[in-house]
C-alpha cells in the first residue's frame, strides 16, 4: 500500500497531461512491490479496484504526474510509480471484439473474464498458440490468433525510433528525470514539452540526458528526435547561463567544461538551450560541436555545510518515510544504506523502510534522544509487504529481518543495532523499537 506522503495531481489535470491516444504512450511495466493497489484515479483518494503483486506485467496506457494507469483486466486503474518499472516486454493489441481469457492455455480452461477490442498487453510465456499475460489480480491465458504487435508501441512519439544519441526533444507535458533507469529511481527534476536535450547513453527503454550540470535518465517512448544541434562546453571551467540572449539577463545557474547542449536557437552570439527544465541562453564562443569527451556527469549530491550527505527519497532495494530534511547523515551511512540496498533488492522482497536520520547541521529531531551526530538510522521491520508494522504481527518475517541485519553488519561499522526482537542476532533490545530497528555506525 503507499504512504500517506504521496503527492496528489488533481484529476481535472488528467485531460491536460494524457496522451491523444494511448496506444502512443503505452509501454509495459512490472511491479515491484510484494501487494500494490490499483485504483480507479490516480491517487490514495480514489477507491482501490484491486491488488496487484510483485513480477506481474501489465500496459501503462498513460501517466499523471508520479501515477500509471494500467489496462488491469477488461477495466483500467491506477498506480504508483514507485512500485513500477519499465520492462523488456513488447506489448500486443487485442483484435477480437471480446477476447476470453482462461486458467490456462486451453478452451477446455475456466473462462476468468473477457478483454474488448484495442486492449493492451504484455504476453509472457507461452504454450502452443496460446500465451500467457497479467490478468487481474492473477494470471489468465488467451490464444494468440487474436493479438496483434502494437505497432504505436515501437514508435511512440514519431515514424522513427527514438534516437540513442545526438539531441532528442520531449514530447510529454512534463517527464519526470530519474537518478536512475527506472521508476524505483528518485526524479531529480522534470523536463517540459518541445524542449530538446543531449542524449548521452542509453539502458533498454531508457535514455541518459545531460539535465543541469549533471545527468539523469527518462523514458524512450515520451522523446523523440530532434533537429537540435549537440555541442560542449569548452573554453571555460564554468559556463553561465541567462535567462535571455545578453549578459544583462538573469544568471540560472552554470555549466561544467564538457557538459553537453543541444542548440535549439540562435541570436546573435548566443545560443538557447533546455537547462534543467527551464530555457536558458549561453554565449556561443564557450560552445564546441558535438558531445565532447569524459565520462557524463554524475548528478550532484546534495551536502551540507558541516558535510553530510543527503539519502534520496527512494533507491535500488528502499524507500524512504521519512521528510527531506531528516534525511542527512555522514557520508559513511548513507552510503553504506545505499550499498544495503542493493544488496537486499535482487532478493525480491519488499523494499527497506528507512525512516529518520538527521538534520542537515545536526541536532536533536524530537521525539528521539539520539540522531544528532548524524551516524543514526531508524528502520522499518521486514514485512510482507512495504509499509509500517511491528514484529508482532503474523506479517513479520524473522529470517528477512536476520539477512538485513546482517547486510547492515557487513556494509558498515556499526557500533550497536536497538531491535526487540531478540531470536534476531546481533541486536539490543530497547523500549519502543518493535516498530523499527535503530542501527549507529561508530
Amino acid at each position: 500500500m503507499r504512504a500517506l506522503s504521496e503527492s496528489l495531481i488533481p484529476w481535472s489535470l488528467v485531460s491536460i497531461l494524457a496522451c491523444a491516444s494511448p496506444a502512443l504512450c503505452a509501454n509495459a511495466v512490472e511491479v515491484t512491490a510484494s501487494s500494490l493497489n490499483v485504483r480507479s484515479g490516480p491517487g490514495t483518494q480514489h477507491a482501490a479496484l484491486a491488488r496487484v503483486t510483485r513480477g506481474q506485467v501489465f500496459a501503462s496506457l498513460r501517466r499523471q504526474g508520479e501515477w500509471h494507469e494500467l489496462q488491469l483486466d477488461g477495466r483500467r486503474g491506477w498506480s504508483h510509480g514507485s512500485y513500477l518499472r519499465g520492462s523488456a516486454r513488447a506489448l500486443a493489441s487485442v483484435t477480437a471484439a471480446s477476447l476470453n481469457v482462461r486458467s490456462g492455455p486451453g478452451t477446455q480452461h475456466a473462462r476468468l473474464g473477457a478483454l474488448p477490442r484495442g486492449s493492451l498487453v504484455a504476453p509472457g510465456a507461452t504454450q502452443g498458440a496460446w500465451r500467457q499475460i497479467s490478468f487481474g489480480a492473477g494470471s489468465g491465458w488467451v490464444h494468440g490468433s487474436y493479438l496483434s504487435p502494437n505497432a504505436a508501441v515501437a514508435t511512440p512519439t514519431t515514424s522513427a525510433p527514438t534516437p540513442a544519441s545526438g539531441a532528442a526533444e520531449v514530447t510529454a507535458a512534463s517527464l519526470n528525470v530519474r537518478r536512475g533507469a527506472g521508476t524505483q529511481h528518485a526524479a531529480l527534476g522534470q523536463a517540459l514539452r518541445g524542449q530538446a536535450y543531449a542524449l548521452l547513453s542509453s539502458s533498454g527503454t531508457w535514455r541518459q540526458i545531460q539535465f543541469g550540470a549533471g545527468a539523469g535518465w527518462v523514458h524512450a517512448s515520451y522523446l523523440k528526435g530532434s533537429a537540435a544541434q549537440v555541442h560542449h562546453v569548452t573554453n571555460t571551467t564554468s559556463l553561465n547561463l541567462r535567462s535571455g540572449p545578453g549578459t544583462g539577463y538573469r544568471r540560472l545557474g552554470t555549466l561544467p567544461r564538457g557538459a553537453a547542449l543541444a542548440v535549439a536557437q540562435s541570436s546573435g552570439s548566443w545560443r538557447r538551450v533546455a537547462f534543467a527544465g527551464r530555457d536558458a541562453w549561453v554565449h556561443g564562443s564557450y560552445l564546441a560541436p558535438g558531445l565532447g569527451a569524459g565520462t557524463p556527469p554524475a548528478p550532484a549530491r546534495p551536502t551540507s555545510s558541516v558535510g553530510y550527505i543527503q539519502l534520496a527519497g527512494s533507491g535500488a532495494g528502499f524507500y524512504s518515510y521519512t521528510s527531506s530534511s531528516k534525511r542527512w547523515g555522514r557520508p559513511e551511512l548513507v552510503y553504506g544504506i545505499e550499498r544495503v540496498g542493493r544488496r537486499w533488492a535482487p532478493e525480491r522482497r519488499p523494499r527497506m523502510g528507512v525512516g529518520d536520520l538527521g538534520y542537515a547541521r545536526g541536532g536533536r529531531i524530537s521525539p528521539h534522544l539520539s540522531h544528532r551526530k548524524g551516524e543514526d538510522v531508524d528502520v522499518r521491520p521486514t514485512m510482507t509487504y512495504e509499509g509500517p508494522g511491528t514484529i508482532y504481527l503474523a506479517s513479520y518475517r524473522r529470517a528477512w529481518q536476520q539477512r538485513m541485519i546482517d547486510l547492515y553488519r557487513a556494509e558498515m561499522r556499526i557500533d550497536l543495532i536497538l531491535f526487540n526482537d531478540t531470536r534476531v542476532r546481533g541486536v539490543r533490545s530497547y523500549s519502543g523499537h518493535h516498530n523499527h530497528f535503530h542501527a549507529r555506525i561508530h
